[in-house]
C-alpha cells in the first residue's frame, strides 16, 4: 500500500537512524566492548527505539 507512508519523511529518517546505528557500533568496537562503551550504546538503542516513536505519527 504506497499511500499507507509518507515516503518523505520515513526513508530519510530510517536513513539517519541506520547510519547512526552503524557509527555507534563502530564507536562500540573500537573501544574493544569495555563496559562504559557497552552501557552507552545500550542507552543509544534505547534512544533509537524512542526515535522511532518519535516519527510514528510523522509517517
Amino acid at each position: 500500500m504506497p499511500q499507507a507512508f509518507k515516503r518523505n519523511i520515513m526513508i530519510p529518517a530510517h536513513i539517519i537512524f541506520t547510519l547512526y546505528l552503524i557509527f555507534q557500533a563502530w564507536l562500540l568496537e573500537t573501544t574493544n566492548y569495555t563496559k562504559k562503551a557497552c552501557e552507552k550504546f545500550y542507552r543509544f538503542i534505547w534512544m533509537l527505539m524512542n526515535a522511532e516513536y518519535l516519527i510514528y505519527p510523522f509517517i
